[in-house]
């Protein structure tokens, strides 16, 4: 006899044995026999039949996360079959894993994995092979960028098959990613930057909206919290605006730049947020993301400028004034080196290189022409030949 072993509670995710799964609970119930519950809040409270990470189980519980499991006996009769790739993705929603992503980051995963699940959810998971994943991937040849966050995607939900024992090896590991040419979103160059202002003038919501991104490097997610509640002086005199940096859970404090100092002047509401819109209501995330890139295809003329783009802008003006690496990361909060060498690839390579060459020219120039004046180490005179 298989004894269900031990579940450990770790932030309100069970865990058993090597699987962690939200929303799962156990007790023994008046017959000695441990029993496994889900419940949460808005779904129907059932049992799971089975071993924890059994096939069983794990069905089970990809259709009760759905709000479609009543008894064991529905498994069978559900429209997502036992063991398929929809199953497995539904056991990956319902896994400490993904509830543990920030809700931006789940959306952009369920993005990929949707559309995959609508097409593809009907396959055995036991039975996919690396070409069938290849075939999936070549389809989206068009589309490198989105092919290669699904191969990502796709090896997290087999590597979660393997722990929950449907299968023995992941059929992605092996697929390569596609090598993308683009240098991502378009970097503003100081002309587009200047036609702003001159379509935008000192005082309007456009004009404000560009010096909160060209001079703080953040976000448009985070621009549109930035608010006078998070604005301070130090002892020195100079104000400072503290911004909150969500995708690596970060306080930044920024020093405020005169450019940005004399739009934040000129606010008259007294909202809680910088920027509203029309209406005087918060800007949502994606509402600003539209509403900035309209106005800014409008004002420079190139449907490519948009609101992320300044955010490499402030990268790069940095980078061209002689920012280091780990000082451009204080300001836009990027955690690794190598992101921030992708944001300021467009810095001015003649003035950087210039820049380089000035360090030779000073004084190395007499130490190197000057050979050593003792004999036994002086290598400038010619030697005879032996």
């Amino acid at each position: 006899m298989i004894m269900a072993r031990p579940a450990r509670q770790m932030n309100g995710i069970k865990r058993l044995g090597s699987i962690r799964l939200k929303y799962v609970s156990s007790f023994r119930d008046r017959h000695g026999k441990i029993r496994w519950r889900f419940r949460k809040k808005g779904l129907r409270t059932c049992y799971l039949p089975g071993e924890p990470g059994s096939r069983e189980f794990m069905d089970a519980y990809a259709l009760a996360l759905e709000g479609r499991l009543i008894d064991a006996t529905a498994i069978g009769a559900s429209r997502t079959p036992p063991g398929s790739l929809s199953a497995l993705i539904a056991a990956y929603y319902g896994s400490g894993q993904f509830q543990n992503l920030k809700d931006s980051t789940k959306r952009t995963y369920r993005a990929s994995l949707e559309p995959l699940r609508k097409q593809y959810g009907q396959l055995s998971v036991r039975n996919i092979e690396k070409r069938h994943v290849q075939a999936i991937i070549d389809k989206m040849a068009d589309r490198p960028t989105a092919a290669n966050k699904l191969i990502k995607r796709l090896r997290t939900l087999f590597d979660l098959a393997i722990d929950m024992e449907w299968r023995d090896r992941n059929p992605a590991a092996r697929v390569k990613y596609y090598k993308i040419k683009s240098d991502g979103y378009h970097l503003w160059t100081e002309a587009e930057i200047a036609a702003f202002k001159k379509a935008y003038p000192s005082g309007t919501r456009e004009r404000l909206a560009l010096e909160l991104l060209l001079c703080t490097g953040q976000r448009r997610c985070d621009v549109v919290r930035m608010g006078p509640g998070l604005i301070g002086t130090q002892e020195d005199g100079t104000r400072y605006m503290r911004t909150y940096d969500s995708k690596n859970d970060q306080w930044l404090k920024l020093p405020i730049l005169p450019e940005l100092e004399t739009e934040l002047a000129k606010i008259q509401s007294s909202h809680m947020v910088f920027l509203t819109t029309e209406y005087g209501k918060a800007f949502s995330v994606a509402g600003f993301g539209n509403w900035f890139n309209e106005r800014a295809k409008l004002g420079t003329g190139n449907q490519l400028c948009s609101a992320h783009g300044l955010r490499k802008a402030c990268a790069t003006r940095l980078a061209e004034h002689g920012a280091t690496a780990h000082e451009i990361m204080a300001v836009t909060g990027h955690a690794s080196l190598r992101e921030v060498e992708r944001y300021t690839k467009g810095a001015k390579q003649f003035p950087l290189a210039e820049s380089a060459f000035a360090r030779l020219r000073t004084g190395t120039d007499g130490e190197q022409q000057v050979s050593n004046p003792d004999e036994k180490l002086d290598n400038s005179r010619l030697k005879s030949l032996k």
